[in-house]
């Protein structure tokens, strides 16, 4: 019985452990033929092992350990070397987990891989990351906008100020009023 054993090694590195023992009677008729079958001297056991590497959302410390990152910062890659999280930038972002960041309201970036925000033509047209979106790294336009900054109108929208977006009226009413300005 083997108890409290603690294998201790680099992230993402493959070592090779084996076990003997010198408990085992290598003159037994069963052992004998285990040995020759295996072309072996004695009975050990090799194990190999592959360690993961960092994740996403962890951090690779100096003494070679993947750590999380949840609670002071994040990583947008995972790390083959020592490395640290990245601070959160509060001021237009939020993190959760290590893992996920993503603007507050009234930013926006373009993906996952950059830490780069901006603040919003509109502020109200960028909503937030959130858990309730799948912590979208973008966040999410506003339903009526769409596109870099959430600057652009989706079809059925019009633009009604500087980068605000509304519903386009009902046909019948753009028809009477083109109407009744043709008449005025």
């Amino acid at each position: 019985v083997v108890e409290d054993l603690v294998l201790t090694g680099t992230p993402n590195q493959e070592y090779s452990v084996s076990f003997s023992s010198d408990g085992i009677k290598t003159d037994l008729p069963a052992n004998q033929e285990l040995m020759i079958a295996t072309n072996s001297t004695n009975i050990d056991i090799d194990v190999e092992l592959g360690l993961r590497g960092c994740q996403v959302g962890e951090y690779f410390t100096t003494a070679g350990k993947c750590l999380a990152c949840e609670g002071i910062g994040f990583t947008l890659a995972a790390q083959e070397e020592p490395g640290q999280c990245e601070p959160c930038p509060e001021e237009y972002a939020k993190c959760y987990h290590g893992v996920y960041v993503g603007p507050k309201k009234g930013y926006w970036r373009r993906d996952n891989q950059t830490s780069n925000f901006l603040q919003c033509l509109n502020p109200d047209a960028c909503l937030p990351i959130d858990p309730s979106n799948n912590y979208s790294a973008t966040g999410e336009c506003a339903t009526g906008y769409y596109g870099v900054l959430c600057s652009n109108c989706e079809p059925g929208y019009s633009r009604t100020g500087d980068y605000a977006c509304s519903p386009c009226p009902d046909p019948f009413w753009n028809i009477v009023r083109i109407v009744a300005t043709l008449l005025f």
